[in-house]
């Protein structure tokens, strides 16, 4: 499931940032056009907004192996950012990060009860 996790993570970043790209190419070009520097301030926040919320997906995808925990949460805190900033284009991308947030979660370790592995074991004496 971690791997599923993983390869999930980086499919939906690479989703995510060409959402981004896509996002930004209209409102620029017709910005260009008018000459109108506000709109261009606006949609530069909103990309720079979803390529962070994009390198948090990636290292949410990076930690799934190692720290699946850890990896649910930025997998998550990504997903919700990319729809927040992206809306429609991030249409890709937020299913990818939030199956690869619950793969991720789902293939966690149980932790172990202190003394568990020591019911029922037998000594082994040391030559």
């Amino acid at each position: 499931m971690r791997v599923t996790a993983l390869v999930l993570g980086i499919l939906g970043g690479i989703g995510g940032i060409l959402g981004a790209l896509s996002a930004m190419k209209g409102p620029l070009v017709a910005a260009g056009f008018s000459g109108q520097s506000n709109v261009t301030t606006g949609i530069a926040l909103i990309a720079i907004f979803s390529f962070i919320f994009c390198v948090a997906g990636f290292a949410g995808a990076g930690f799934a192996l190692a720290k699946p925990r850890l990896a649910a949460l930025l997998l998550l805190i990504a997903a919700i950012g990319l729809i927040l900033s992206l809306s429609v284009f991030a249409i890709f991308a937020t299913p990818l990060f939030l199956l690869a947030a619950l793969f991720a979660f789902l293939g966690r370790r149980p932790k172990k009860k202190a003394g568990a592995d020591d019911v029922g074991a037998t000594p082994v004496a040391s030559q």
